[in-house]
């Protein structure tokens, strides 16, 4: 067994106990153990979530930094005073860290997060689904079937490769609508049947419980969704009747009839974001399953054409 160098560990409490006392003036250790950093002892509405000390987050080769732990990451104009990092602590930089709100990797977890085949690196977990008394989540073919390569009862992980060392299988793959290289397609989708039934909270990260039964989308729709990428997202249809081609690694595939969405104050959808579930901003109905996207332009499947694919229901 190999333990940390405690002179590393005495630097590293060093320095956060004098950050912890420049920026909220409170006593960094506890009374009874002069070796804990009161990181409870930092303001619940701070935007600091936690301290530590070791490689810079860019990865560079530069001696071991102070790193800070925040909710978002701020411009300095818009960081309030009582909040700054200084640059430096006793001649160590800090690295400022956005990590969102540090949560337990427990379950159930909410749709709108992190999943994916083991061959993928992380899609989008859309919704839960049900076929009778079955239990399903929904995504794209390319997020848990790995562009047809998958097999029928591989494992689905939670959260994907790309978001965990260790990521845990969730669900198997069960169903999946083929990605035709030579014919028209119309969805990008796939099911893969939950190992708990209760692993999975039907309500979607920021947004909440769905509504139904699905809608379809109509021209200058608001709409929302909510992505391993980029979190919760506005967006307007624009086209009801899109035909495109979609890369796919090597392989390309044509759709017909798909929805294009353009984000509102930013992007709609960035890579990651594929098995999205696209909703009414006002009613939480279902519309459409994200699949793709190019520049601020998000296309996506009609919603009714999924469910009737795999004969399924969204809970």
């Amino acid at each position: 067994m190999i333990n940390v160098d405690p002179a590393e560990l005495a630097t590293a409490k060093q320095l956060k106990g004098e950050l912890m006392q420049r920026i909220f003036g409170i006593s960094a250790f506890g009374e009874g153990d002069a070796g804990t950093v009161e990181v409870q002892s930092i303001p619940l509405g701070s935007t600091i979530v936690g301290l530590g000390y070791g490689a810079r987050e860019d990865g560079s080769a530069a001696a071991p930094a102070l790193r800070v732990y925040v909710r978002t990451k701020l411009r300095e104009d818009d960081i309030p005073d009582e909040e700054f990092v200084p640059r430096e602590v006793n001649g160590t930089a800090t690295d400022v860290i956005p990590v969102g709100e540090i949560t337990a990797h427990a379950r159930p977890v909410p749709c709108g997060v992190s999943v994916g085949h083991p061959n993928v690196g992380a899609g989008t977990l859309g919704c839960l689904v049900a076929r009778g008394q079955q239990r399903f989540i929904l995504s794209n073919n390319h997020v848990l079937a790995d562009s047809n390569n998958g097999s029928l009862g591989d494992d689905i992980l939670e959260p994907g490769r790309l978001d965990s060392p260790t990521p845990t299988p969730i669900a198997r793959l069960t169903e999946f609508q083929a990605l035709d290289w030579r014919r028209t397609n119309s969805i990008d989708a796939a099911i893969a049947e939950l190992l708990e039934a209760g692993d999975v909270d039907p309500r979607i990260k920021g947004l909440g419980a769905i509504q139904a039964p699905p809608a379809p989308a109509i021209l200058h729709q608001s709409v929302q969704k909510h992505g391993r990428t980029t979190g919760l997202t506005t967006g307007l249809v624009q086209d009801l009747s899109a035909s495109i081609r979609v890369r796919y690694g090597a392989r390309q595939a044509v759709f017909d009839n798909q929805i294009a969405v353009h984000g509102v104050r930013g992007v709609f959808s960035q890579p990651g974001d594929s098995g999205s579930l696209v909703v009414d901003a006002v009613s939480h109905r279902a519309v459409a399953l994200l699949f793709a996207g190019g520049g601020n332009v998000t296309f996506c499947n009609p919603i009714g054409l999924v469910l009737n694919r795999f004969s399924t229901s969204i809970l």
